[in-house]
Order: C-alpha cells, then sequence, then structure tokens
C-alpha cells in the first residue's frame, strides 16, 4: 500500500481522502501507514519470537525509517508528477517510531 500510494500522482490519489481535505493530510498519511507498518512488523517477528531482540527493534526501524527515504527520492528524482519532502521523511521516521510505542505499550509485561 505505501509503494502503490508513494508511486501514483497526487490526482490519483486524491481519491483516497474524500471529504477530509486539509493542509498538511498527506504528512498524516505518512504518519498512520508507518506506524502500521512498524506496529505490524513488530507483532509479526514476535509472533515468531518468544523473546524480543533489540537487532529486531533495530532491524524494523531502519527498514521503516530507510523505505520512506528511498521512496521520497524516487518521488523526487524519476516521478513527473510527484517531489520530494523532507517533511514526509519526517512523517515517516515519526510513524516509525510512533508505531513501536504503540507496540511497547500494547505488548507490555505487567
Amino acid at each position: 500500500m505505501i509503494i502503490y500510494l508513494s508511486t501514483k500522482s497526487s490526482l490519483e490519489t486524491s481519491h483516497v481522502w474524500g471529504a477530509f481535505d486539509f493542509e498538511g493530510k498527506d504528512k498524516l498519511g505518512h504518519l498512520v501507514m508507518y506506524t502500521v507498518l512498524t506496529f505490524l512488523l513488530l507483532n509479526a517477528v514476535s509472533f515468531r519470537q518468544k523473546h524480543n531482540n533489540r537487532w529486531v527493534l533495530v532491524i524494523i526501524l531502519s527498514f521503516g525509517i530507510l523505505l520512506g527515504m528511498l521512496l521520497e527520492g524516487i518521488q523526487g528524482y524519476f516521478l513527473v508528477d510527484r517531489n520530494f519532502e523532507l517533511l514526509d521523511i519526517i512523517a515517516n521516521i515519526s510513524g516509525s517510531f510512533l508505531g513501536y510505542i504503540l507496540y511497547s505499550v500494547i505488548n507490555k509485561k505487567s
């Protein structure tokens, strides 16, 4: 979903927001998508492992961050109707960390 939406023109993806038309809506989209991505990856890995490994966390967070940077680079250099935006990368990184925080809160051991 992230790759699909990142490579489509803004005109093709405008229907995704429907009635929610406000300034910075794409930043919210970045934040939510990367939160969900990181949260789901952490849950998938923890389901397969009995213990949490700090390296797995580093790899998953790095994956989300690098994916966001790569897709922004592709938008800036290879896609005509899309632009590179530093605030999108910040939203992606924030979403990745928010996904980790959400995962940690939900899976906190008593």
